[in-house]
């Protein structure tokens, strides 16, 4: 009994996918209570310049006994109509409480900069103590059709 395999042509149905390397964004803040990030101040942890493509979603881990306050400028405002492009974005701030030594995915959509602040039960700004430390761990990793297409301006 005889087998053939017979391998498709990669541009079945037109769909061609561009090679474009992704956007990843791996960062840390450590906050720790004998040094200058002691919780209670926000951290920057990523800020995306003007000109640079725009993270989409992500998540974001700590581990930690402290909740984590992660406020987020989300960009809205496209259209998607070639005729209107460039369109003009507005920053939407977006702010989750992400519990302690937990992970949360960061809600889909293109982003600007990120931070992060140690809080307490009532979601008010706290500062470790003793010789605690908490890291918080950013992760994005997006694969843009077109890197150009959400592109910071501001």
């Amino acid at each position: 009994m005889s087998q053939m395999i017979s391998f498709l042509p990669s541009d079945v149905g037109g769909a061609c996918k561009k090679a474009v390397a992704p956007i990843i964004l791996q960062e840390t803040a450590l906050f720790d209570a004998t040094g200058a990030d002691t919780g209670s101040v926000p951290v920057v942890v990523a800020d995306v310049a003007a000109g640079d493509p725009a993270h989409y979603g992500g998540q974001i881990v700590t581990k930690g006994c402290k909740d984590v306050l992660v406020e987020l400028q989300y960009l809205d405002g496209d259209d998607c109509e070639p005729c209107t492009d460039p369109d003009a974005l507005v920053l939407v701030p977006v702010s989750v409480v992400v519990p302690a030594n937990s992970s949360f995915p960061l809600p889909d959509g293109f982003w600007q900069d990120l931070t992060v602040t140690l809080v307490d039960d009532a979601a008010a700004p706290v500062d470790l103590t003793g010789t605690a430390v908490q890291p918080v761990m950013v992760y994005s990793c997006y694969t843009p059709e077109c890197p150009e297409c959400a592109v910071i301006a501001i």
